[in-house]
């Protein structure tokens, strides 16, 4: 029952609208060749202002989807009145740029490149004498896990104090 409703309803809005733009192409027929009647010259007021009405709201929407959404505008208020090279600064972090300086050759090196060639030229033993074994956040997840794994505690441990 439900699936015959559901054709009876594609079929009656399928025969409203061609029953509407039939009536709207006979008004506007009507209309250029001067025959009008008032019925027809209402029926096309209110189509135009239902246009109207239509290309506002896409207008809006069209807007509203360049603006973004709330993040958006919260970036641009908080952003909005710095320079494009400072708020390039802080969306990205660091602003990478290809401008960079000349090497040996005469070429441009950009800063990502150049950042990559000091990567590959450092040796084995100043990478090692830089990395360090684990910061405090490492050592305190060591001792919790090491601390966890000595004592075996049940879940109602804390609720009775003991």
């Amino acid at each position: 029952m439900v699936l015959y409703n559901r054709k009876k309803r594609r079929v009656y809005f399928a025969e409203q609208a061609e029953l509407h733009s039939r009536t709207l192409a006979e008004a506007q027929i009507a209309e250029r060749e001067g025959r009008a009647s008032e019925l027809q010259l209402a029926f096309l007021a209110s189509e135009r202002e239902k246009e109207g009405i239509r290309a506002e709201a896409e207008r809006a929407e069209r807007e509203r989807e360049m603006e973004g959404g709330w993040g958006k505008r919260a970036k641009k208020w908080l952003v909005g009145g710095l320079k494009s090279e400072d708020v390039g600064a802080v969306e990205g972090g660091l602003v990478a740029r290809e401008e960079g300086v000349e090497d040996e050759g005469g070429s441009k090196v950009g800063i990502l490149r150049q950042v990559e060639e000091m990567q590959r030229e450092e040796t084995g033993f100043t990478r090692l004498t830089n990395t360090k074994e684990g910061g405090m956040p490492d050592r305190i997840g060591e001792e919790a896990a090491r601390d966890l794994g000595e004592r075996k505690r049940s879940w109602t441990s804390w609720v009775t104090g003991r």
